[in-house]
């Protein structure tokens, strides 16, 4: 908001499984990593997933539009809000910050951009270019659709999309 956003989102993953599970074997199944540190983390799930519903009570009680997601990711709410948001033409520019890799695909020209919150950088469509340049399986039909965070100076309406921590 501090930067101009006028719109913000938040989108928190209830569910681990989703459809993709049945699409996918082993899609996010935790196959291959130890069970000794898997039971020292697995616990942690339950107290994470006990923090969602004031997070989310919090967050509708300051305005903040909030997509509690049970079938579907977090992530797929982000991008779709961010490609709705880009079609409107009276929004300057949708930022989505996430540090989901899955999300670049959304960016869109510098419209449609998404923040990496460890460095601070905007990613641009060309900054994701750039960066997917010496990626396996990377090219340039990944990267469609729209996402990001709001850098606008103007009076125009700009939106902020966030997954929770």
């Amino acid at each position: 908001l501090e930067s101009g956003a006028t719109h913000i989102g938040v989108a928190t993953d209830h569910v681990i499984e989703s459809f993709r599970n049945e699409l996918w074997a082993g899609y996010k199944t935790g196959a291959g990593i130890d069970r000794a540190l898997w039971r020292q983390f697995h616990p942690l799930e339950d107290a994470l997933k006990a923090q969602f519903h004031p997070l989310e009570q919090a967050l509708e009680a300051m305005g903040v539009a909030t997509w509690a997601m049970v079938g579907l990711e977090a992530d797929d709410a982000l991008a779709s809000a961010a490609h709705l948001a880009a079609q409107d033409q009276r929004v300057e520019k949708v930022s989505i910050w996430t540090p989901d890799k899955d999300l670049a695909q959304c960016v869109v020209g510098d419209r449609v951009v998404q923040m990496e919150r460890r460095s601070g950088k905007i990613l641009d469509e060309e900054a994701v270019r750039a960066k997917r340049a010496g990626a396996r399986g990377s090219n340039d039909g990944e990267l469609v659709g729209g996402t990001s965070r709001s850098v606008a100076r103007s009076r125009r309406p700009a939106i902020r999309f966030g997954g929770a921590p």
